[in-house]
């Protein structure tokens, strides 16, 4: 099953009308008819009409075979096409819901920490905190980390970003497998993070990647293309100056701990602090599309969606991002990450979502985040969890029609007439497989509607999965 963002656009089909009463009245009318011309004609000459068997001829016999006629032509071209109708528009919804499904994956993260130049930066950004940070173009420092001849910078910032997460890390480590991607600007970092979590006696990891700048964000793609992931993911990145005398970015750190639904679904001792959602990329140009498809998934309820954030945008893709959440009538507000700390650099990525997931764990709803991917712009939301997708339910449309089977019941209770009429012509084995014929009957209409059903079926998903 192959899904992309690209939402179905699958017409459900209108409910058929039922037949007219006036259907059944003209055929009552003919039926009747028949049946008293064939029995005047037939009827022996001065025998009594005040009898049973004059009745069984004129009006018992021809009622069950005016009903077995409505039942069957109500089936055929009424309820017949009603189930195709129904069936097909539960495979349109299913559709929808399995898209749904694919659209609300999602990471957990369980705990973060995040180092930047100005304090309590998010929350200052929304206004929860006073004096709003302001620092356009310029390249601040994390000031209170010093060079020593004890522990270079690096070590100093590893180890304030790990120590709030230790607990965390312990509790992981004891329920499951994880693993570390260290983003930093060189390989070697790799030494600093071994040095100081040796340090802090913290239980081993199963394997620490090294994610060099100039790669993609996991975070937009590949972590939800397939790539298999541990139980427990931690994140360390972090960008520091490298003594240049012009800095092209703001210094930061970020540590975030991951983990995938499954597992918090069985783990009874932790708790989400924010969902951080499926992205979906889109070029300047297709910046509405892409937001309209976004809210159409539901990922979070759009009243709910209180910011938008966004970092590293050029000035297109920026506008373009502004102007799509204008256009699908999102109230947000704008909150611009490089205006607030400065230059952005290859890590903001990280940075940006740990600032949002810290405002949804302040009660700020949920929080659009744009960030630059493949020379467009990449929008997910930061949320609680989304709910579970409702799927339409099987059963609403059954297989064997009951008003086919009545009919085949009625033209049994006809034969039964016919043999009691004309007992020459109707012998009792020909009646009895006569009868035994229309419950087969039965059985084909219930076993060619599945097989039918199952061609429909399949005809669908080759179409549109």
């Amino acid at each position: 099953m192959n899904m992309t963002w690209r939402a179905p656009i699958i017409p459900e089909q209108e409910a058929a009308k039922a037949p007219s009463v006036w259907v059944y009245v003209l055929l009552y009318v003919l039926v009747e008819l028949i049946a008293v011309v064939v029995t005047v004609w037939l009827w022996p000459k001065g025998q009594s009409t005040m009898s049973a068997d004059f009745l069984l001829e004129i009006l018992v016999a021809p009622s069950l075979l005016w009903l077995a006629l409505c039942c069957m032509y109500y089936n055929r071209t009424f309820e017949d096409w009603q189930h195709k109708t129904q069936w097909w528009n539960l495979l349109c919804r299913s559709r929808f819901a399995d898209w749904q499904h694919w659209t609300r994956s999602h990471l957990v993260l369980l705990d973060s920490t995040v180092l930047t130049p100005e304090n309590d930066l998010a929350e200052r950004m929304l206004g929860l905190a006073p004096s709003e940070p302001a620092n356009p173009d310029k390249a601040l420092q994390l000031a209170e980390f010093g060079n020593s001849r004890s522990r270079s910078r690096q070590e100093q910032v590893i180890e304030a970003l790990v120590m709030p997460l230790t607990d965390s890390i312990r509790r992981v480590a004891k329920e499951g497998k994880f693993d570390i991607v260290l983003h930093a600007v060189r390989r070697e970092e790799k030494l600093f993070l071994e040095r100081s979590w040796r340090k802090l006696e913290l239980p081993s990891a199963s394997n620490i990647a090294w994610l060099p700048f100039d790669d993609e964000l996991p975070l937009n793609d590949a972590w939800f293309s397939g790539q298999p992931l541990p139980d427990y993911r931690l994140v360390i990145a972090f960008q520091l100056h490298q003594g240049e005398d012009a800095p092209a970015f703001s210094e930061a750190a970020v540590a975030m701990l991951f983990t995938r639904p499954a597992v918090l679904a069985r783990s009874k001792s932790l708790k989400a602090r924010a969902c951080i959602m499926r992205p979906i990329f889109a070029e300047p140009d297709t910046a509405g599309a892409a937001m309209a498809s976004l809210l159409r998934a539901e990922q979070a309820p759009q009243k709910k969606i209180r910011n938008l954030w966004f970092s590293r945008l050029n000035s297109l893709a920026k506008n373009s991002t502004v102007a799509a959440a204008r256009d699908a009538e999102l109230d947000v507000r704008e909150q611009d990450l490089d205006r607030a700390i400065g230059q952005p650099g290859p890590i903001t990525g990280w940075l940006i979502q740990a600032l949002a997931a810290e405002m949804v764990q302040h009660g700020q709803g949920a929080q659009l985040v744009a960030t630059p991917q493949r020379g467009g712009v990449a929008l997910n939301l930061v949320s609680v969890a989304p709910p579970p997708v409702p799927y339409p339910k099987d059963e609403d449309v059954p297989l064997l029609s009951v008003v086919w089977a009545l009919g085949m019941l009625f033209l049994s209770g006809f034969v039964l007439c016919l043999r009691k009429i004309a007992p020459s012509v109707m012998s009792v084995d020909f009646t009895i497989w006569l009868c035994i014929g229309f419950m087969v009957l039965i059985l084909c209409q219930a076993g060619l509607a599945f097989f039918d059903r199952e061609h429909d079926t399949r005809t669908f998903h080759e179409t549109f999965y």
